[in-house]
């Protein structure tokens, strides 16, 4: 993001429901995202990053779990560095701190850069 960290899945863990952190940016696999066209998921690790139970609410994590297809896991690229679920396009993915293992959540939608992401 525009705190130099990047969406990190910690430990390179495989297992679903595995939390993700904010963390400096190093090119590993764990923070390889990928979208895939017409897709609108993010992926990593063979996981997509998802909203547990559809909770699209301030502060709640994001994690990994297996790719579905549900609003949980679609998610809105904007021209401005946002991702936001679709399910509350009112919030965005965020780190939670500019701080190394800072945990990626939701978070009202207010421009800052912690809610800023790079491709």
């Amino acid at each position: 993001n525009n705190t130099g960290r990047c969406v990190d899945v910690p430990s390179s863990a495989l297992a679903v429901r595995t939390y993700l952190q904010a963390f400096n940016c190093n090119n590993s696999k764990a923070q390889a995202l990928s979208r895939l066209p017409g897709d609108n998921t993010l992926r990593v690790l063979g996981n997509c990053l998802d909203v547990p139970s559809q909770n699209f609410v301030t502060g709640q994590r994001i994690w990994t779990y297996t790719c579905n297809r549900t609003a949980a896991q679609t998610w809105r690229f904007g021209t401005d560095g946002t991702i936001r679920p679709i399910g509350n396009t009112a919030v965005c993915l965020a780190a939670a701190t500019s701080a190394n293992n800072a945990a990626i959540q939701l978070a009202t939608c207010t421009g800052n850069a912690l809610q800023k992401w790079a491709w």
